[in-house]
């Protein structure tokens, strides 16, 4: 599914000649394209190493050659000798100025975008997962048999840019890496913000292609909405799995913000002569006026990035216990959870005796872990297990390293290795266990080093053997330690990590969420979590309030949402697509205490569409041309749908999608004036629908099973749905 492209969209690319370089000769455009291939560009062992005169870059931006990329009203300047580039908003100047890129190399040495050398460049069409775009490259000058290429890629149909970076090694010594820095803002950051301006970071770890929610870790997406110059600046990274990539920025002064994406590598990469490594693409979106639209496109950015895939039917929910438990903490587990409708349990990481051996570690575990999953079974839950691909009991030199801890470890890069691990999952496999959940390995840094691999990588490899082992069961993340608090801010926080992402069919991991101390869950919590598209871990004891709450939520499905606010943290503000008998029926936004108000202008609707917002309180229509709807001090739902000059059901006052979802047979008569459905009884407490009646029609007559019509609000009529019981309905409207 592909999001519906920003519209109007412009663009424009300007190249400016303003210094003596011109373009490049045709023979060496011929050499450079012929140069394309696995192997890095071919070196220039007597290029220039030192950096660039303080002449070119304290240069006026007028006196650059440059490349000028523009989108909506804004552009993105380049200056091709240097890579180094600046964002103009319209009104406010430069943004970001003299943004570069550098590399850390293992023996702490730095290159940075002054230091590279005056560059070549071109462009090129070029296609990939994300749609059909132009490829502005600039080449620098090889250092020590090290060539350096940026790349820019331009989408038709997108309103993002990428930004890549690759090294070439056409040395005969391996060169090693430990950081890139994708974007480096000049020294004055990211600056002149108007004084309303927002800020979100997005704190998801990519493992397997899956997003999974952590407070301590970097963030993979920054969004800066300016609500005073109506704008939004959105700065992600596109995670490739080789190492640790985080968009920060931290506040550095009134409508300034300092920081870097970076991506780290640990140990440090190792590239090979001959080769060539390419970085985690920074993603940089300008144009969109909306933050939700920036959560969107990148939403689905990185549900094209490949990932594993889940199975229907992979749990939701488990309870799982500290590393150090028995079995019989398990069993107790399981009974403990039953009555609040958990019906999965995960056996941690821990539950292995002699690393490697795939037993139980005695006497907390029985031998062969089968027996476990055949218990758990017994008392009615699924089981689950956290395990390592990595570790291993091969003793094969040429796949495998023995660390100081005794441990042995397979390497996942070498065909061999791999095959050997696959295969000893798979016996795991054949346990008994319903799904599973790969750990973060604790492989020493001196066992990567041996296999010249990030510890970003191994973890990376490390799911995809998972994966194929399973053969169809379920593979999963474990959740990050640290576990939500029972508070609003929280769920919503962690839901709007990745509600985007999987809208487009991305698979989310896991939250932990430990109820020692919980008593019972506000309303407006357990709405929240509803918004969590992610397995939910639980850990403790739940109180019998609880099991109650529990009981009843998570039978439930979750909610598809989308957070409008996503510039703030916890975003308050929430709309939710519905459908009615396959189609799209308009949708509600739900507003969470402490919003600021409904931003009528950031619902988002089909282009060209005039839309009607009413209360799902009271049927009553809103003002939509008052820029802020007021919203109450609890869970808030408002319906959104598309105006009509005749009678349309808006829907009823029951759930996050008005119970649109559960109505058939919806029909619109226009010859005879007849508006027909049926509510088919999902809601588990009664409700009330609305129906808007526009100016110029009466009703005349109207039928409806288990109740009556009755006058509702202006230009609305009502009638009560019952609980878990069909209501079909019959209006005949006249005009006056």
């Amino acid at each position: 599914m592909m999001p519906r492209p920003f519209s109007p969209f412009a663009f424009g690319f300007v190249f400016v000649a303003g210094l003596a370089m011109a373009f490049i000769p045709t023979d060496a455009l011929a050499q450079r394209k012929s140069a394309k291939s696995s192997k890095a560009p071919v070196a220039d062992e007597n290029a220039p190493t030192a950096p660039h005169s303080p002449t070119i870059t304290q240069m006026p931006w007028s006196l650059r050659d440059i490349y000028t990329f523009t989108q909506g009203k804004h552009q993105l300047v380049v200056a091709i000798e240097t890579g180094l580039w600046r964002l103009l908003v319209e009104g406010q100047g430069a943004v970001i100025d003299d943004a570069g890129f550098s590399i850390t190399f293992a023996d702490g040495s730095v290159w940075d975008s002054s230091n590279m050398g005056k560059a070549a460049t071109e462009r090129n069409p070029y296609e990939d997962a994300l749609g059909k775009a132009t490829d502005f490259w600039l080449e620098f000058p090889s250092r020590g048999s090290i060539v350096v290429r940026e790349e820019i890629l331009m989408y038709e149909a997108q309103p993002f840019l990428l930004f890549r970076l690759l090294i070439g090694n056409n040395s005969e010594k391996p060169i090693e890496v430990a950081k890139i820095s994708q974007m480096v803002p000049g020294p004055n950051g990211i600056t002149n913000f108007g004084a309303a301006t927002d800020a979100s970071f997005r704190r998801v770890a990519i493992r397997g292609g899956c997003p999974v929610f952590d407070k301590s870790a970097g963030p993979a997406l920054a969004v800066f909405n300016d609500k005073t110059n109506g704008w939004t600046l959105g700065l992600g990274v596109l995670s490739g799995g080789s190492g640790v990539s985080k968009a920060e920025f931290k506040p550095a002064g009134p409508g300034t913000y300092q920081g870097e994406i970076s991506c780290t590598f640990n140990p440090p990469i190792r590239i090979d002569p001959g080769t060539k490594f390419q970085g985690d693409p920074l993603w940089l979106s300008f144009s969109l006026p909306a933050p939700g639209k920036v959560d969107m496109y990148y939403g689905w950015s990185v549900a094209q990035q490949p990932h594993i895939d889940l199975p229907d039917g992979a749990p939701l929910s488990w309870a799982t216990a500290d590393a150090d438990c028995s079995e019989a903490d398990l069993y107790a587990l399981a009974q403990e959870w039953a009555p609040a409708q958990v019906k999965h349990v995960l056996v941690p990481y821990g539950w292995e005796g002699r690393p490697g051996s795939l037993e139980g570690a005695l006497p907390r575990f029985p031998k062969s872990m089968e027996k476990v999953a055949e218990k758990l079974r017994g008392l009615g839950m699924k089981p689950g297990l956290t395990v390592d691909p990595l570790l291993t009991n091969e003793t094969n030199a040429d796949f495998t390293a023995a660390t100081s801890d005794g441990r042995r470890w397979i390497n996942l890069g070498k065909p061999e290795g791999r095959q050997k691990a696959v295969a000893s999952m798979r016996k795991v496999a054949g346990w008994g266990f319903d799904f599973f959940a790969v750990a973060p390995s604790s492989i020493p840094d001196e066992a990567l080093g041996h296999f010249a691999m990030s510890r970003a990588q191994a973890d990376q490899l490390a799911m995809g053997v998972m994966a194929e082992a399973a053969e169809g069961k379920p593979v999963l993340p474990t959740a990050a330690p640290a576990p939500l608090k029972p508070v609003l801010e929280d769920w919503l926080e962690a839901a709007a990590g990745s509600s985007r992402m999987s809208e487009f069919g991305l698979p989310v991991g896991p939250v932990r969420f430990d109820v020692t101390g919980v008593g019972e869950l506000e309303p407006a919590v357990r709405s929240a979590m509803s918004f969590y598209r992610g397995p939910i871990e639980f850990m403790g004891r739940p109180s019998a309030e609880l099991k109650r709450q529990l009981a009843e939520f998570l039978p439930q499905a979750r909610t598809v949402g989308r957070p409008l606010d996503s510039a703030k943290e916890s975003p308050r503000m929430w709309q939710v697509p519905t459908w009615c008998q396959s189609k799209r029926a308009g949708s509600s936004v739900v507003a969470f205490p402490g919003a600021d108000g409904l931003d009528v202008g950031q619902v988002e609707v089909e282009p060209g569409e005039q839309v009607r917002i009413w209360s799902a309180a009271d049927g009553q229509l809103v003002d939509s041309a008052q820029p802020v709807v007021p919203v109450g001090e609890s869970v808030s739902v408002f319906g959104v749908s598309a105006a009509s000059d005749y009678p349309a059901l808006l829907g009823a006052s029951y759930g996050f999608s008005l119970l649109l979802n559960d109505v058939k047979d919806l029909i619109w008569d226009a010859q005879k004036g007849i508006l027909t459905g049926e509510f088919q009884g999902s809601n588990t407490s009664s409700a009330t629908a609305y129906v808007a009646v526009p100016e110029g029609w009466l009703l005349e007559t109207g039928k409806v099973e288990g109740g009556a019509l009755k006058k509702g609000a202006t230009n609305c009529i009502q009638f009560p749905v019952a609980a878990g019981k069909s209501t079909r309905f019959t209006l005949q409207f006249s005009r006056k």
